[in-house]
């Protein structure tokens, strides 16, 4: 009993800070959506906070573990100065895909495909989105990223290697990984809207869960069977009846503004 209180102890220390931090970021982000515009910059901005608040709180144990493996393994240089560039990495390549949403959404803008809400006006487009995130959350590739990104020092491990160039080819490897776990997720933002702060929150938390909780848990299959699910009620439904529970979200945001 005492190791099983130990364990949920552990598993609760490092669910809280990162759930925190995505808390605290949407914070952030609900007082960026008002001074979006529909110019590229203005929703560049808005992607790259939106997936810094996403990835960056489920990075923290990672970020944390290589900083002190650098300490111990590289002591003839900058401990600070190898954190700094391993963590400049992650924030580069996240934005970069930030930068590739704003414009993909700027463009579906153009062709009618997302509304004022940056969400899909089209709820077969949607189902077909919610229906590949929900396919690929089942998936062996998803198991793959997901266990580099679950396990720190299991990564760290076997990857690391002494020097400034490292910290960044180090970084970069797992950050790709950091992404391809979780761009789907993200994507699923136009499902229920960009400016749909209830959804986009959920998402957030759904990602930090899934990378901080045991693999025994399995919450990528699960979600991705409720995705699924959700994909199949948008079919069926054929119509804007079938956004009905994204719609629901969006007024509980409207309602407490």
């Amino acid at each position: 009993m005492a190791l099983i209180a130990a364990d949920a102890g552990v598993a609760t220390r490092a669910v809280t800070l990162p759930v925190a931090v995505t808390l605290v970021a949407y914070a952030v982000m609900f007082a960026v959506h008002h001074s979006v515009g529909d110019h590229y910059a203005s929703i560049a901005v808005l992607w790259i906070v939106m997936t810094i608040g996403m990835m960056a709180p489920s990075a923290i144990p990672m970020i944390g573990a290589f900083a002190k493996l650098a300490e111990r393994l590289d002591a003839t240089r900058s401990t600070f100065t190898l954190a700094a560039l391993f963590l400049s990495t992650y924030l580069v390549l996240w934005s970069l895909y930030g930068l590739i949403a704003a414009a993909l959404q700027l463009q579906m803008r153009r062709w009618f495909l997302v509304d004022e809400q940056m969400a899909f006006t089209n709820p077969l487009i949607a189902a077909v989105l919610l229906g590949a995130a929900g396919v690929f959350q089942l998936s062996p590739l998803k198991q793959v990223c997901l266990t580099k990104c679950r396990s720190p020092l299991g990564f760290l491990s076997g990857a690391y290697q002494p020097g400034y160039t490292k910290a960044v080819s180090i970084s970069l490897s797992h950050a790709a990984f950091c992404i391809g776990c979780c761009w789907l997720l993200m994507a699923l933002a136009w499902v229920g809207g960009v400016m749909n702060m209830a959804w986009m929150a959920l998402l957030g938390v759904i990602v930090v869960l899934e990378k901080s909780l045991p693999a025994s848990v399995a919450l990528e299959k699960m979600t991705g069977i409720l995705l699924c699910a959700l994909a199949l009620i948008l079919v069926l439904a054929k119509g804007q009846e079938g956004l009905y529970f994204f719609k629901v979200l969006a007024n509980l945001c409207r309602s407490h503004h």
